[in-house]
Formats: C-alpha cells, sequence, structure tokens
C-alpha cells in the first residue's frame, strides 16, 4: 500500500460511518439480550469507533473513534479526552491497554511523519505523547500500518505488530513485530523471511 493508497483507505473509512454507537448488552439466558445505547457519536465527539473498548481501573470504559480517545462511565456519560491531529497519527484500529503504570496505550493505523502510524501514550487526564512515527527510517524497515493495539508482556514491555513494511520496505515488505522502547521502537521479527512468507505476512502475498 502506497501512501496515496492509506490515505484512500483513511478516507473510506470516514465515508463509511458518520456515526457509530457504543452500547452496554447485558445478558439474562432466560430473557434474551437487553440492548442500552449508551452514547450515540454525532461527528463532534468522534466517528467511527473500529475497537473495543477497555475497562480500566477506575471502573469507566476507554475506547477510541477514527479521530478521538474517549472516556465513557457505565451510566453513558462520555468525556472526549483527547482528539487527534495528523501529527500525533489518526484512525486507531486497535484497543487502548492500561499498562502497569496506570497510563493507556494504543497504536493509530496512519498520521505523524510518514503518514503510517505511530505508537502513543495518553494519560487518565488526556495529556497524549507520541511515542514513534512508523516509516521513520528510508523504505520503512521499522514497520508502517499497525492494525492492532499493544499487549504487555510480564516483562513490563510493550509489544506490537505492523501489517507492512520491515526487511522488504513498505511496497514489499509483510510487516514486523516490535517492542516499545524508551527511544521509539525496536524490530523483533520482520515478517516473509522465509521461502514463500511460510513464516507469515501482514498481508496476503
Amino acid at each position: 500500500m502506497t501512501h496515496a493508497q492509506g490515505n484512500r483507505g483513511w478516507g473510506a473509512v470516514m465515508a463509511a460511518a458518520t456515526a457509530m454507537m457504543v452500547a452496554v448488552a447485558i445478558a439474562a439466558p432466560s430473557q434474551g439480550v437487553p440492548f442500552s445505547t449508551l452514547h450515540y457519536f454525532d461527528g463532534t465527539d468522534g466517528v467511527s469507533p473500529l475497537s473495543t473498548l477497555l475497562q480500566a481501573t477506575d471502573g469507566n470504559l476507554y475506547g477510541t473513534t477514527a479521530t478521538t480517545v474517549f472516556r465513557i462511565g457505565l451510566t453513558g456519560n462520555l468525556t472526549t479526552l483527547h482528539t487527534f491531529d495528523n501529527t500525533e497519527g489518526l484512525s486507531p484500529r486497535g484497543a487502548l491497554i492500561q499498562a502497569a503504570d496506570g497510563n493507556f496505550y494504543g497504536t493509530t493505523n496512519s498520521g505523524a511523519n510518514g503518514r503510517d502510524g505511530t505508537v502513543f501514550k495518553i494519560t487518565p487526564s488526556g495529556v497524549l505523547t507520541r511515542l514513534y512515527s512508523f516509516c521513520s527510517q528510508a523504505d520503512c524497515p521499522d514497520g508502517a500500518y499497525p492494525e492492532a493495539g499493544l499487549l504487555q508482556g510480564t516483562n513490563g514491555i510493550m509489544y506490537g505488530t505492523t501489517s507492512e513494511g520491515g526487511k522488504g520496505g513498505v511496497g514489499g515488505g509483510a510487516g514486523v513485530i516490535f517492542k516499545v522502547t524508551p527511544s521509539g521502537v525496536e524490530i523483533v521479527y520482520s515478517f516473509c523471511l522465509a521461502h514463500n512468507c511460510s513464516d507469515g505476512a501482514g498481508r496476503a502475498r
């Protein structure tokens, strides 16, 4: 996928949904599944939430839309914690995680320096820091376009994947596994190193 194609993909996501809803369903085995709408996005407070919600240690739910990070109480009171601009990334597709330090971490699929996605940290109060911008190196050996969120290992380090970039570059690379370090990200593995990509690839080859 080229940068231009990535931008067209972003436009398609935005055009596909101008408003989405966050809902909680409470199962009642003998009575079906009652459904309660907690919040309806109208575009001013976000659009197109693509990932699942996270219930944090404070009991509230946290999530993302294509343009925002939000907090919502179980009674439906929503607060927009941060609105993304292109320098911080756009279109987070993976769920947030709450790390051991109490902050939230996630990825965006596009935006920032090379328009190829970012890793970010956001505090419960909404202070966002961009930790890394993918494709910061020539031909993107550091990965591009993360589709999923992060995982914190038992060693305290956070890991993630990208769908493109790596040894073959953004056009030929098949994605990477990376870990988040104080200086940015470090590549753990670059896919499609084995014959016929028998070790896996971020996209069909």
